[in-house]
């Protein structure tokens, strides 16, 4: 169990606080904010972000496309 905390720290998923001679661990975000980081951890690993983001944005529900266009224009 300690191997896995520890490996989770190192990859900044977790924060570590020292308790004692042990560590206390906690998350570093909510589990909206990890899926977050995990999308754009993808993105980063691509060279062809526009072409994934296309594909992305065009396999949408139509709900989820007029959602994500409101979050990235809320004036509308």
């Amino acid at each position: 169990m300690l191997t896995i905390l520890t490996r989770m720290h190192t990859k900044q998923l977790l924060t570590r606080t020292p308790r004692g001679r042990a560590h206390a661990y906690a998350p570093v975000t909510d589990d909206p904010g990890f899926a977050a980081r995990r999308m754009r951890s993808v993105l980063e690993e691509r060279s062809d972000r526009q072409d994934v983001l296309a594909r992305f944005a065009d396999e949408l529900s139509t709900d989820d496309a007029d959602l994500l266009r409101q979050l990235l224009d809320p004036d509308q």
